[in-house]
């Protein structure tokens, strides 16, 4: 855009609400950012999405990021279903694995609601109506199988995650406790997590608590993304990008 007409669009479009911002500014798009991070690094990327759902991340992944791996985690059934056949379409490039990851090996139970995106190992807080518009509705449990990304990384012999994203409604922390040998041994650059800052879940983990436990190992806070908000305007969830600067030096 010619800068003489970028003031003009500005007053146009400001009374509406909206600005015009440079698309390579840190912070607006979050795989933007990633690629930015992973400008320098050579062959075959290995991504972890876990909590994929239906594969909506992983449908904005391939397209981005034609020369990666994605290892999709979704441990219910009808989603997984869903992720099933997206992956189907890119058959070397997706694995779809029925298991949730979390700090240990073994079973556990599963808490499907209404909305599948907010399916958890955790239950439902009591009182959502102060946060969210919806609610949980008639909650039932299933039995999942769980794995920690160290035991499946060291399964399928995995020696880099390029990207750890874990968007798991609360269990968040469980996933990264479950990384630990990827992460001390410099084995994951990039996290991107989502952080709950208002009690949807029981025994949810605190954005202070995964700040801290990624901070104390070696990350740097990037920026916040897609953040909701709730009646009264606070910040009720997002995702927040993390990297570890070591790791992505030894990447290089």
């Amino acid at each position: 855009m010619p800068l003489s007409l970028k003031p003009i669009i500005k007053r146009l479009i400001s009374p509406l609400g909206f600005d015009i911002v440079s698309n390579s500014r840190t912070g607006l798009h979050v795989f933007n950012d990633v690629k930015r991070y992973l400008n320098g690094v050579h062959g075959k990327l290995q991504f972890l999405d876990v909590g994929a759902n239906t594969g909506q991340t992983v449908a904005e992944l391939l397209p981005q990021f034609p020369q990666c791996h994605i290892h999709a985690f979704e441990p219910t059934p009808e989603p997984f279903e869903a992720l099933k056949e997206l992956a189907s379409g890119h058959r070397s490039r997706v694995s779809p694995h029925q298991i949730a990851l979390s700090d240990h090996n073994g079973t556990a139970k599963f808490f499907l609601n209404s909305f599948s995106v907010t399916n958890s190992l955790l239950e439902s807080a009591e009182d959502l109506s102060e946060y969210r518009s919806e609610e949980p509705g008639e909650t039932k449990a299933i039995d999942v199988t769980l794995q920690t990304a160290d035991s499946f990384c060291h399964q399928h012999q995995i020696k880099t995650v390029h990207l750890l994203k874990s968007d798991t409604q609360g269990a968040d922390l469980t996933v990264l406790r479950g990384a630990e040998q990827l992460i001390s041994d410099l084995r994951i650059p990039l996290i991107l997590v989502e952080v709950l800052f208002t009690p949807l879940y029981k025994g949810q983990a605190s954005f202070e608590e995964i700040y801290k436990h990624l901070t104390d190992r070696g990350f740097s806070f990037v920026n916040t993304y897609s953040v909701i908000h709730d009646k009264l305007g606070r910040a009720a969830w997002g995702d927040i990008l993390f990297v570890n600067p070591e790791a992505l030096k030894r990447l290089s």
